[in-house]
């Protein structure tokens, strides 16, 4: 199985091999093996959680199986990269209109961006787009009711979804305009 990537770690998980004492697992930097930061593991297990990695850095890992026999054998290799959540939410509220801005996360050229805006944090109960891939901004399609709104970027990276935290903007009502009194009548005292 792909690891699957997380935020300064991943989760590996393989098929067992018959016959085996245990697996190495050999991580290092970059999409090929020979990179530098090699990282070894040696486990019992099908699976590991991989931590202390570096956000948005690419990563090359092998497992390796080593039988009863003494004998290695491959069991997977493959590449995953690091990732952080968009950050630097900003928004710009012009009467009911709503402009939405973002620092893209590592990968977001190759993976999908979501914004949903909702009236509590983390809902997308008024308003969810697929804003595409390597966005930073976006101009909401739609005039908000006066009250506050809460925001959110997610992004896919592989079988994961990673959301931003939660920022919000206030659409103001529009300032109520006197009323120019007629017929108005004074007496004096």
């Amino acid at each position: 199985m792909p690891a699957l990537p997380n935020i300064r770690s991943a989760y590996l998980s393989w098929n067992p091999i018959a016959n085996t004492n245990f697996y190495v697992v050999g991580v290092c930097e970059g999409t090929a093996r020979g990179g530098p930061g090699l990282q070894q593991y040696r486990t019992s297990d099908t699976s590991i959680k991989i931590t202390g990695l570096k956000d948005c850095q690419w990563y090359y890992y092998e497992v390796v199986a080593v039988l009863k026999s003494g004998a290695w054998a491959p069991v997977e290799s493959g590449t995953f990269l690091t990732v952080v959540p968009a950050a630097n939410l900003q928004s710009s509220v012009s009467g009911a209109n709503v402009s939405l801005s973002w620092s893209p996360p590592c990968g977001s050229l190759w993976n999908e961006q979501w914004v949903d805006i909702g009236k509590s944090p983390g809902a997308s109960d008024v308003f969810s787009a697929n804003v595409g891939v390597g966005t930073a901004w976006y101009d909401v399609p739609m005039s908000f009711a006066p009250g506050t709104y809460y925001w959110r970027v997610n992004n896919k990276f592989g079988y994961t979804w990673f959301p931003s935290q939660n920022a919000s903007f206030i659409v103001s009502g529009p300032s109520p305009t006197p009323t120019p009194a007629t017929n108005l009548k004074c007496s004096s005292p």
